[in-house]
Formats: C-alpha cells, sequence, structure tokens
C-alpha cells in the first residue's frame, strides 16, 4: 500500500539529550537523544514551552508512513507472555533515532529553515543493542545518584513548607517546588500541543520532585487527534500523572460535548504503564482502523491506575477495538464510565473491557456498558475482577464471558439470565420443598429478607438460571422461567436481571428513571472519588441510595405551587 503524501509542512520534535529513568521499566518509557518524540501539521506556532524543551524542525514531504514509522515504540517479541494475549513488550522510547552528529548541531527551539524529509532518512537509524547498552548505563548512575537528590528535595521542601501554604497549584515551567502542576493541552495560548509532547517532558522523577503533574485537556482546536503512551515516570500514591478536563471544558456525560481524544493514527487512546496514572473527565473516541482501544492497561506489574468519570466509545462504521484493554497484570481501578459503541465480530476486539491477562486487581464500579460485540470478556483467571453496580446492557454476543469473577461482586445488572452470571455474593441458598410452574418454594427460608426483585436464580442440581419477578412471602417467589422443582437445590445471587431505561437508548445514557438500576446499587463510599458520579454529582454528600451505573438519577423539583392571587377589597367612606 502506497503511502499518502502529506504536502503540508510539519513540526518534528527532536529530543537533545538522554533522560533516564530510575527501573529498567521506567527508563524504556523516557525519550533520548536523537528520538523524535511527535510530528505535527505545521499550521500552528510552537508554544514556549515546546522551545524550551525541543529542538522543533519545519519538515517538508513526510508521508503518513514516514511518520509512523519514525514515532514506534521500539517492542520486541515475548515468549514467555501467554500466547493470548499481548506479546511484544518496550524495549525503548523509540525504535529510530536521529544521529548524534546531526542531532548535535541543533538547539533548543525552532531550527532556522525549513528541511527536506530526505535529509532526515539521511539522517535516522535503527536503534541497536550498543544503544540500549549506553541508557542502561545512564540509568544505573541516575539511579545511583537519586538518594541524594532526595535529601536536598526533602530540605528544601521542609523550607517551603513553612515559608508558603502547603500544596499550592504550581505554574507548568515549574519543575521543582512541591504541588500540583497544571499544564494546559489543545488550548488557545496553550503549554502543549499534544498529551505526547506533555507526557514526555514531564515524565521524570516526581517523587523526588514533590509533584503532582496535571494535563488540562482542552477542545479549543477541535478533537486531539493524538494518542498518549503514559509511561516512564517514578511514581507513588501521592506523586502522579494525571490527564484530566477542567471544569468548563467537562463533558455532560453525552458524547461530542466535552474535551475528547481522537486518535486518528495511535491505536490506543490512552495507553497506561506508569503506575498511579488517573485518567479522568474526558471523552476517547479512537477513529476507524485496526485494533484502537480506548484505554489500555499496558505494564507488567502497574500498580494503583484509576480511570475515572470518562466517556469512551467508537463511532465510525468499522467500530473496532475494545473500550478497556487489560493486557498485563497489576492493579488498576475503573469508576463511573461510559463505554459503548466497540463492535466487531472477532473474538478478542470488540469488547466493552477485554481481560485477556490476569491482573493483580481489577476493580470496576459503577459504570456503565452498552452495545459492544462482547460486555467483559476474555477473563483468563477466576476470581481477580470485582465488579460492582455495572450495567452490562444490549451486548451482541457475550456479557461476562471466561473466569468467574470475584466473590465480592454485587449489584451488576443486564438484561438476561444464564450461566455467565454465575459469580458473586450469595443472598440465598437452600431446597426447594415443592413444585409449581414459575415458583420456588422453600418454607424454611427468609425471602422477604434476603431477597429484591430482578436477583438471579441458579438451579444448582440442573445448572438452569431465571430471576425473581414477585416475592410473595418468606418461602415463595415467583420466577421468570420454570426451573426449580421439589428437592432441588439454589443459590440466588445479589446480581439483577432487568431492562434498564435510558434517556435515549445509544447515545445518552442517563438513566430515565424507572427500573431496578434506580437506587439498585451498592455504598461504595468515597476512596478514591467513587462516589462522584458521571455528572459530578457527589452520591455520598448527598445522601442519596446509589444507582446502578455511571449515572445517579435524579427526579427533577416538583413544579412550585401557583401563588394565588389575593384580592384587596377597597374600603370607601
Amino acid at each position: 500500500m502506497m503511502s499518502k503524501v502529506c504536502f503540508a509542512d510539519h513540526w518534528v520534535y527532536i529530543r537533545l539529550k538522554d533522560r533516564s529513568g530510575i527501573t529498567v521499566e521506567q527508563d524504556k518509557g523516557r525519550s533520548k537523544e536523537g528520538d523524535i518524540v511527535d510530528i505535527r501539521y505545521a499550521d500552528y506556532e510552537p508554544s514556549d514551552m515546546e522551545k524550551a524543551e525541543y529542538a522543533i524542525v519545519k519538515v517538508s514531504g513526510l508521508t503518513d508512513g514516514i511518520i509512523s514509522k519514525y514515532i514506534q515504540i521500539w517492542e520486541a517479541y515475548d515468549e514467555t507472555t501467554p500466547n493470548d494475549v499481548d506479546q511484544y513488550l518496550p524495549k525503548a522510547y523509540r525504535k529510530y533515532k536521529l544521529k548524534n552528529n546531526w542531532v548535535r548541531n541543533l538547539s533548543k527551539g525552532i531550527f532556522h529553515q525549513i528541511i527536506n524529509v530526505s535529509v532526515i532518512n539521511g539522517n535516522i537509524r535503527l536503534k541497536n543493542d550498543g544503544d540500549l547498552a549506553l541508557y542502561e548505563g545512564k540509568r544505573k548512575v541516575y539511579a545511583a545518584l537519586r538518594p541524594a537528590r532526595k535529601i536536598y528535595k526533602y530540605v528544601e521542601y521542609a523550607w517551603q513548607y513553612w515559608v508558603r501554604p502547603a500544596y499550592a497549584a504550581v505554574a507548568c515551567a515549574d519543575d521543582s517546588t512541591s504541588g500540583e502542576q497544571i499544564c494546559t493541552v489543545n488550548k488557545t495560548s496553550q503549554d502543549y500541543d499534544t498529551l505526547t509532547l506533555w507526557e514526555d517532558a514531564k515524565d521524570g522523577d516526581l517523587v523526588t520532585a514533590t509533584q503532582i503533574r496535571t494535563a488540562e485537556l482542552y477542545d479549543d482546536d477541535g478533537d486531539l487527534d493524538d494518542g498518549v503512551s503514559m509511561s516512564g515516570a517514578t511514581t507513588s500514591s501521592s506523586y502522579y500523572m494525571k490527564i484530566t478536563a477542567p471544569s468548563a471544558e467537562r463533558h455532560d456525560g453525552t458524547a461530542n460535548s466535552g474535551a475528547t481524544l481522537a486518535p486518528t493514527t495511535a491505536e490506543t487512546g490512552i495507553d497506561i504503564s506508569s503506575w498511579h496514572t488517573i485518567v479522568e473527565w474526558i471523552e476517547i473516541n479512537p477513529q476507524e482502523g485496526t485494533g484502537e482501544t480506548g484505554v489500555n492497561f499496558s505494564a507488567r506489574f502497574l500498580e494503583g491506575a484509576i480511570v475515572r468519570n470518562c466517556l469512551i466509545y467508537s463511532d465510525g462504521s468499522s467500530s473496532v477495538g475494545n473500550g478497556f484493554n487489560v493486557a498485563r497484570d497489576g492493579h488498576f481501578e475503573v469508576y463511573n464510565n461510559i463505554v459503548y459503541g466497540f463492535r466487531v465480530t472477532k473474538y478478542t476486539r470488540g469488547s466493552c473491557v477485554s481481560g485477556s491477562y490476569a491482573p493483580d486487581v481489577a476493580i470496576f464500579y459503577n459504570n456503565t456498558f452498552y452495545g459492544c460485540w462482547n460486555g467483559i470478556a476474555n477473563i483468563t483467571t477466576a476470581g481477580l475482577y470485582t465488579l460492582k453496580n455495572n450495567i452490562v446492557n444490549e451486548m451482541d454476543a457475550i456479557y461476562y464471558d471466561g473466569e468467574t469473577f470475584n466473590a465480592n461482586s454485587t449489584n451488576n445488572i443486564t438484561e438476561t439470565a444464564n450461566a455467565e452470571m454465575d459469580w458473586g455474593v450469595q443472598a440465598d441458598t437452600g431446597t426447594a420443598d415443592a413444585t409449581e410452574a414459575n415458583k420456588l418454594h422453600d418454607a424454611d427460608n427468609n425471602f422477604l429478607t434476603t431477597i429484591k426483585l430482578g436477583m438471579i436464580v441458579k438451579n444448582t442440581t440442573d445448572t438452569t438460571f431465571s430471576y425473581v419477578t414477585a416475592i410473595v412471602d418468606d418461602g415463595e417467589l415467583t420466577l421468570n422461567d420454570d426451573i426449580m422443582a421439589d428437592t432441588e437445590t439454589f443459590i440466588i445471587w445479589t446480581n439483577y436481571v432487568s431492562d434498564v431505561a435510558f434517556e435515549t437508548a445509544g447515545s445518552d445514557f442517563h438513566l430515565a428513571g424507572i427500573g431496578l438500576a434506580v437506587d439498585g446499587g451498592a455504598d461504595l463510599g468515597t476512596t478514591d472519588e467513587v462516589n462522584i458520579d458521571i455528572d459530578g454529582r457527589d452520591r455520598d454528600a448527598e445522601a442519596d441510595t446509589w444507582d446502578m451505573g455511571a449515572d445517579e438519577f435524579v427526579a427533577a423539583p416538583p413544579e412550585p405551587p401557583e401563588t394565588p392571587v389575593t384580592r384587596r377589597r377597597i374600603m370607601t367612606f
């Protein structure tokens, strides 16, 4: 296939010095001398932050194929990885590098003339094992010197603590003052044009810097057509990288209403390798192609990553890829997101969540999953995914697929009862003591106390399923299907079957105010802002009875009564 020629000039962003990581994995995520970090259409003036970070060269004659080639990550095949998951692991930030003798003639800022792509092609090469050895040697020196830097930083922090308010907002250019550093992306008078440039510039040692580094995504220039790999940062639960949208740029719970990441060339909207990364309040809309995914959890031993309050959807004619993809082990949490539209008739594609690798901890709370080929699919190891308060609705093929979910899973809802729901918290167990069509009789039970409408019933004698449509009394339930007979045993799960009414099915997934999803959730507390719904409503502060799904339904206030007209009698004398 011939590469498309892009007649417009491009800005080519070049790293001039090696940036070392502390661990081997972090080092792989940091750019090195001669790496081309990003390539963008030259239809804007690079920002002061970008000029201070990179050599920026305007290049003519680039094609789509050349651009993809020169910004690709260097990955290598890993035979130890199971065959059913991605077997390619990163070796370095980029596969190609510009030659040292050419790069060292550059300086930070904009190069003074336009160059032809032939100059780049003649001064670039594949990286080799010698490059990796050099990077590793520098990494070891950097890691050895880190304790001294940390001691200095702690002394500096102690001084700052007494002379200024703690944890104040920090300007984007300030990489040393403790606090939350805010950088703007895709904004008029922005700090960075893309998330890739921001991430590469800021993925340093955040623990020593005692900083949270936040990218605020705007939509001033329309959807951002850039995917980003979150890799290389040294982080902790207190100091981490975050992608968010400021309040005025946040979506309203529906597509195309807020700051949007819509990658056209990257296979993933956001690939998360850096520990403790937070992604929140943005829209992610992967465009058509092969294998596009909204969010990919890709690092071995990933710790503490959180994705919350995002819209992740596919609306192209191919609708490929997955909403979330679990490509490696680790610990991650997914709260209050709406995911829909990932439809492709292939086992490992077209899932709202594809769990092709065994995580250590995977938490999915109060998400709305709708209209994918599969719901939560390809789970390879039992008991590792904990699902609570999720809506999984209108899947083409599979709702819950693979091994069983964690025994603490509860209060999830779908519109069909089958063997896929054979897991979670048990509401009741027992043995039927009578036979009647569409009934479950157990005179020794306490159904009025333990059971709610819609709960899933499993006949454990013959492995058939139904759900509760009426609670007659403590010893009798009405079921949707005729599955129980005298002496047969049963389990009733705290997951539910019911249709879910949305404001506009397929596009607006706010609850319409009817059905079991309303007030049907479990109270999950306030850790990591799980209590904040897709619209920013605080379920805890508002004393709400929790709903299932990302939206907390709030009834419109009643119309105020009409003020009666008081007629005054005028007395005359």
